[in-house]
């Protein structure tokens, strides 16, 4: 990571009115970081938290993914470990008074209450209804005994505070478009598309602002925010996930296309 992106993530965030004072702008620098998001990004101040973290108990056992390893193809379930309504409220605790502009979290039913609550009630963020993520290419659900799940839900919410020029502006209550693309990797469960993610970033973050992942997987999110011009921190304890997410911020990429 860059001397100049490692000076502005470290800014103290002991205070609000420190954290929305005017910060110089940082380039496209991507630092991914092996370890618990509360070791190893207790040092960041974000722009926006932009995640897309594991959900509840709840979806974990009863979730069915098809994928394929070793030549094999495998049914089986989500196989991290699920978000406790302690879990998020931790997460909270540890961002809320660190991020100065936008939180935007994929979650369940569960996870997005747990969330929109606690921004809420301990920190007096204004919370919005959950957003979607509708999938045009949703699989049917297997065991048939109910509809499809074709949208996923998406946390938002900021802090109460009058925003400056140029921060109002038509941000999309649907993102709707396919799940599987080319740079889904098999064996891994719950990717989100890179054109989902880059949509994301472009509605709440601008050019030059740091984006920060607590839960990077394989680094989508650092990806779509260093192609949008933005500066990302995140952070991944699964190594295997930390590596596959090393190789694709190593590969070379072209910004701001594709819009």
């Amino acid at each position: 990571m860059s001397d100049e992106l490692s000076r502005e993530a470290a800014a103290p965030a002991a205070a609000e009115p420190a954290l929305l004072r005017p910060v110089r702008r940082l380039g496209p620098v991507a630092d991914l970081r092996f370890g618990l998001y509360a070791e190893v990004l207790k040092d960041v101040v974000a722009d926006a938290l932009i995640t897309d973290p594991p959900y509840s108990a709840r979806t974990h056992t009863g979730q069915r993914s098809l994928s394929r390893r070793a030549g094999e193809l495998v049914v089986g379930g989500i196989d991290y470990q699920s978000l406790s309504e302690p879990d998020v409220h931790a997460l909270v605790e540890l961002f809320a008074p660190r991020t100065r502009r936008w939180w935007v979290m994929f979650g369940d039913h569960l996870t997005t209450a747990w969330a929109l609550e606690h921004l809420a009630r301990a920190f007096d963020w204004y919370t919005f209804p959950p957003i979607t993520w509708e999938k045009t290419d949703a699989a049917p659900r297997f065991c048939a005994d109910g509809p499809s799940p074709s949208k996923e839900w998406i946390a938002v919410a900021r802090p109460r505070r009058k925003m400056r020029e140029g921060e109002r502006r038509y941000r999309t209550g649907c993102y709707r478009g396919p799940s599987r693309t080319s740079c889904r990797e098999p064996g891994f469960v719950g990717q989100k598309p890179e054109w989902l993610m880059r949509a994301i970033v472009r509605d709440y973050s601008e050019p030059g602002d740091l984006v920060v992942d607590p839960f990077a997987g394989r680094g989508t999110t650092l990806v779509a925010a260093r192609a949008e011009g933005r500066a990302s921190i995140g952070a991944e304890c699964d190594l295997r996930s930390y590596e596959s997410a090393r190789a694709r911020l190593g590969r070379s990429y072209t910004p701001l296309l594709l819009q």
